[in-house]
């Protein structure tokens, strides 16, 4: 990692790129990729020539490739995403902030796989090129009435899509969106959030979301909260009309389903928060959500799959805490119980239904090194297994054990500038060739390096 910052008034400019190269000789175990690059370039330019105004231009390039070999396929993919915005703010007087924003997205992905044996050795069986561009525009409005708030807003965007993947090869999907917030203190112990947003996509009417949030405070240590609010998803690009022929390689197929419909949620959340400055902090969160309409992955026959509408239930509970034993010592944790269901009552398949997390991070006060340790627990649990001869799940006959992945990283401050970062994830080499972890123990190494760091 490389990063650039120079200020000089009333101007601010930020560049930082990072190389990342991954190669193992079985990477992920379903794809056969054997090797990925990744390299990202970000530039951020900004002028402020008075109090009043703030514009800024920035640019976000990713390229990512991979290489893969198979006993029968060699692949590769290519995919490359630009995302250019201009950002402008203006300090209205009477406490209004005008905010607006541009932005132009472009995404290009190239996929080829070629026979490396038989009679059709050199010869490209599959080469899916797909681009997209999405132009977006965000206007938003900010009123400060003591502690209380105002947000009023609207966004818009036009996409294309374009794939040989497609049966008439290029698609068009715009959306239009108004939206308002009040964020409201009453009697200082008390905070209400009421929110609405209206929005239009492409072939669906209007759908309406609203929102609205209640908190307590108790004794400044301790928060009640409560919130309840409507939800609603698109099909994706993808989802609507993406067609996969994988049959050569793979046996299966995925077709795009244009009928669709929305998906919708309802939900509502409650918790409880204990904070005690600058020591620790913890937390509990219950919540339950409907989806009515749920896009999901089906088997329709003949080793062809594609996308249907389910309604499910998520619910589940929330702890966490973090612990602040001092300026170099802290941690933090967190256990969740989760209950994913059918609208018929049926488990939905490989639903883990208890996690424990935790991490410790300690930074030296001497010596320009820090340490840190990620452990997560998964309890034990039924596993299915999708059968795609039927595209049915499919239980095993015994619980699943449950397992530990433990990661740790250090870092190294050589001057105020350079920092290396290095560590094992996975430090047991842990893995389940059916249901993951895939990826055993592995070990990495990073350079992050400022130029003029100082402002």
């Amino acid at each position: 990692m490389w990063v650039y910052k120079k200020k000089l008034s009333p101007f601010l400019l930020l560049i930082n790129t990072n190389l990342e190269q991954i190669s193992n000789d079985k990477l992920i175990k379903e794809s056969d990729i054997d090797d990925i690059t990744k390299y990202s370039l970000n530039s951020v330019f900004q002028w402020e020539p008075n109090q009043l105004n703030t514009i800024k231009v920035s640019n976000r390039f990713y390229q990512h490739f991979e290489d893969g070999e198979s006993p029968l396929i060699n692949t590769l993919t290519t995919i490359k995403r630009n995302n250019i915005s201009i950002d402008h703010s203006l300090d209205i007087k009477d406490n209004w902030i005008l905010n607006h924003i541009f932005q132009r997205q472009t995404y290009n992905r190239n996929y080829r796989e070629t026979w490396n044996v038989g009679p059709e050795v050199g010869t490209i069986e599959t080469d899916d090129l797909a681009t997209e561009y999405l132009d977006e525009y965000e206007f938003t409005l900010n009123k400060k009435i003591n502690l209380n708030n105002i947000n009023v807003g609207m966004e818009t965007s036009n996409g294309s899509y374009k794939s040989n993947r497609i049966g008439i090869n290029k698609q068009y999907i715009n959306s239009h969106s108004i939206f308002a917030q009040y964020d409201a203190h009453i009697l200082n112990d008390y905070n209400v959030i009421m929110g609405l947003r209206i929005d239009k996509y492409s072939d669906y009417q209007y759908v309406y979301s609203p929102r609205i949030g209640f908190m307590y405070s108790h004794d400044k240590y301790w928060k009640f909260r409560t919130s309840w609010g409507k939800g609603f998803r698109t099909p994706s690009f993808m989802e609507r009309f993406i067609d996969y022929d994988h049959s050569a390689t793979f046996g299966y197929k995925v077709i795009g389903n244009n009928d669709l419909k929305a998906e919708r949620s309802n939900g509502i959340t409650a918790g409880v928060e204990y904070f005690h400055p600058t020591v620790y902090q913890v937390s509990l969160m219950i919540y339950y959500t409907e989806f009515v309409n749920h896009i999901a992955e089906y088997y329709r026959g003949n080793q062809e799959y594609s996308y249907h509408n389910i309604n499910n239930t998520y619910k589940g509970i929330e702890i966490r805490g973090k612990w602040k034993a001092s300026n170099q010592l802290s941690a933090t944790w967190e256990i969740n119980l989760i209950d994913n269901r059918y609208s018929n009552g049926s488990l939905i398949p490989n639903t883990q239904p208890i996690s424990v997390s935790n991490r410790f991070s300690y930074q030296s006060p001497k010596y320009p090194f820090g340490i840190s340790t990620n452990m997560k627990w998964t309890g034990s649990y039924t596993p299915s297994s999708h059968d795609i001869e039927t595209g049915t799940w499919v239980k095993e006959d015994k619980d699943r054990s449950g397992y530990i992945i433990f990661d740790i990283s250090g870092n190294y401050n050589f001057n105020n500038f350079t920092q290396i970062i290095f560590g094992i994830k996975n430090t047991s080499n842990y893995t389940n060739t059916k249901y993951g972890p895939f990826i055993g123990r592995s070990f990495y190494i990073e350079l992050s390096t400022q130029l003029n760091g100082k402002e």
